[in-house]
């Protein structure tokens, strides 16, 4: 029976990694590309990559203990699920939209202030 689907684990993998690349993988750059000014650009990248890779260091030495404590990788898989709905509901309610703004204008909006630059007039002259 198990020789049946043999081919479930590799097709499973590839399916992760496909969606993973075109879902939450790329979040990260395009924020960064979009929300940071060309000057400071560089540093807050590494900031963000470097923090990045903690994390993921970080999940990658201690699953083992959660596995450990908690009898089972069930625990680990509903700690990333618990994590993955509180991204989501942090992109659906906190990033503001940059479709079509200026980087001035995103900047604005982070920092509160009500943007004075009308794109439409930019796009029209």
């Amino acid at each position: 029976m198990i020789e049946q689907i043999s081919w479930l684990p590799m097709f499973t993998l590839i399916v992760y990694i496909a969606t993973y690349s075109v879902g939450w993988n790329p979040i990260p750059w395009a924020l960064m590309g979009e929300m940071f000014a060309s000057n400071i650009k560089a540093r807050t990248s590494t900031i963000t990559v470097f923090f990045s890779k903690v994390l993921n260091f970080i999940i990658a030495k201690f699953s083992i203990n959660l596995e450990e404590a908690f009898n089972g990788k069930y625990v680990i898989f509903w700690i990333s699920e618990d994590f993955c709905i509180i991204s989501i509901f942090f992109t659906v309610l906190l990033l503001p939209e940059t479709k079509g703004k200026t980087l001035q204008q995103i900047q604005d909006e982070l920092n509160g202030v009500t943007s004075t630059i009308n794109v439409e007039n930019r796009t029209k002259k």
